[in-house]
Formats: C-alpha cells, structure tokens, sequence
C-alpha cells in the first residue's frame, strides 16, 4: 500500500515534471519566435554598424581630398605669388637698366626718329606730343625748331620715357613710351621668364 506521503510525492514529482515540461516548452517556443528576432535584430544592427563605419570613412577620405586640395592650391598661390615677384622685379630691373639708356645719346635718336617717323608715315600736320620732363629739357630746342608752331609739347614723368604722340587733327594718339613698350612686352617677358623658371 501506498502512504499519503508516497502519493504527495508522486503528486509533487509529477506535477514538477509536468511544469518543467511546460517551461521546456515554451522556452523552445520563446527561441524559436525570438531568437529569429533576436538574429534579424543583430543582423539589422550589425548592417548599421557597418553603414555607419562606411560613412565615417567615407567622411575621413571627404576631409583628406580637401586638406590635401587646400594643400595644392596653397602651394600653387604661393608659388604663383613667388613667380609675380620675381616678374616685377624682372619688369623693375628692365626700367631700372632703361633709366640708364635714358641719359645715351642714342636714346635722343630714338626719340627724335620715332617722332619723325610716325610724323612722315601718317602726315601729320598739327601734333602734341609728351615727353618726360628730362626728355623735355634735353630735346626742347631740337623739337620746336623742326615743328615750329605745329607743336604742342606736354610733360608727364609717368610715360618713364620715349615719346607719345596725338595727331590733333585725326585724334589719334601714336604711343612709344617705355612704359608702353614694356606694358606691351609684359607678357613675353613673363612667358620666357616662367618658362626659365
């Protein structure tokens, strides 16, 4: 014969197989619905991770090409910067070693055959023509005794030298200043200068 306490027993094993079976389960059921989610999630999440890794490198590569592009255009406005340096100079040089010609007696021939010929070639009657205030002392007597009162003479320093002359009666102006000719071959010399360079 079974004792009450036997049967309490056998009750209370069953009973506890009976749960642990349930919770077996329902724990197999709880993985089976969730733990796809949980995969799907850690799937979701990984691919965000990597997105977000993408962009941060994508970001990183963004601000390389534009500090290495600042970098390059630096380097060339300083280069540019130290090529219009050494341009002016040249061009300072040029009018420095032309102030010197200046005081030859082969630059008053340039004059005077410059205003000859432009003179001769368009037939020009009545004139005014500019010259430097040095120019103008050296080369007065010589100019009004050829032209006499066809001539009007006006200074201005900043022609640099050579002779720029107005046709009054066509209203054209015929230009052989230095400052000209130099402003004229500006680009030359800075084309065989960079090119040296």
């Amino acid at each position: 014969m079974i004792t009450i306490e036997e049967k309490i027993n056998l009750f209370t094993k069953l009973v506890h197989e009976k749960v642990e079976k349930e919770n077996r389960e329902v724990i197999v059921r709880f993985e089976n619905e969730y733990g796809e989610l949980l995969n799907n999630k850690r799937v979701e999440f990984q691919k965000i991770a990597e997105d977000m890794e993408k962009r941060a490198n994508e970001q990183i590569e963004k601000e390389k090409r534009q500090r290495l592009s600042k970098a390059h255009i630096q380097g060339r406005r300083t280069l540019l910067e130290r090529k219009n340096k050494i341009y002016k100079k040249a061009i300072e040089d040029i009018l420095s070693s032309i102030e010197g010609f200046r005081n030859n007696k082969a630059y008053r021939q340039f004059i005077i055959r410059s205003i000859e010929k432009v003179i001769k070639n368009n037939k020009i009657e009545l004139l005014t023509i500019m010259l430097t205030k040095n120019d103008f002392t050296s080369l007065e007597t010589e100019i009004k005794k050829a032209y006499k009162d066809n001539v009007d003479i006006l200074i201005d320093d900043t022609i640099l030298g050579g002779v720029v002359i107005f046709d009054k009666k066509n209203n054209i102006k015929y230009d052989m200043s230095i400052k000209n000719i130099v402003e004229e071959k500006s680009e030359m010399i800075g084309e065989k200068l960079f090119g040296m360079l």
